[in-house]
Parts: structure tokens; sequence; C-alpha cells
């Protein structure tokens, strides 16, 4: 008797791209009275909006000031 043909294997299913995971803001203290309330946000390889609204990205290596005033201080180290 006739061997059968083994089955074609289907080809595979691309993986849907992987999406970004969405910034991660955390709460902070209220603001000093006569201040409006503001918050700059950083995510990925880094893109940036600052305090005041602007956009941008940082492609530079080693440790940057984030924020810095006299009630907080934050560095971040860029790879």
């Amino acid at each position: 008797p006739p061997v059968p043909e083994p089955p074609v294997p289907e080809p595979p299913v691309p993986e849907p791209p992987v999406e970004p995971e969405p910034p991660i803001v955390l709460p902070t203290a209220a603001p000093e009275p006569g201040l409006p309330e503001q918050e700059c946000v950083i995510w990925g390889d880094p893109h940036i909006i600052t305090f005041d609204g602007v956009k941008g990205n940082w492609y530079g290596r080693g440790i940057e000031w984030i924020v810095r005033s006299q009630e907080v201080k934050i560095q971040g180290r860029f790879k």
C-alpha cells in the first residue's frame, strides 16, 4: 500500500508588535499655594515631557538631573 505524505506544516503566525508600557505617573504632594500643579513624564529611551510641557528625547549617556529643587532631587542614569 502507498505511504501517505506527511502533512505540510502551516506557516507560523507572526507575533503582534509589543506595545510600549505607558508611563508611570506617581501622585505628588499638593503644590504650594498660588502655584499651578504640574507634572513631568519620562519613559522609553527616554522620551521627556517637562514640567512646562516641552517635549524632547534624550540620547546621551551619563547621570543627569531630572528634578533639582530645594524639596526634590532626582537624577537619572542613562546608558
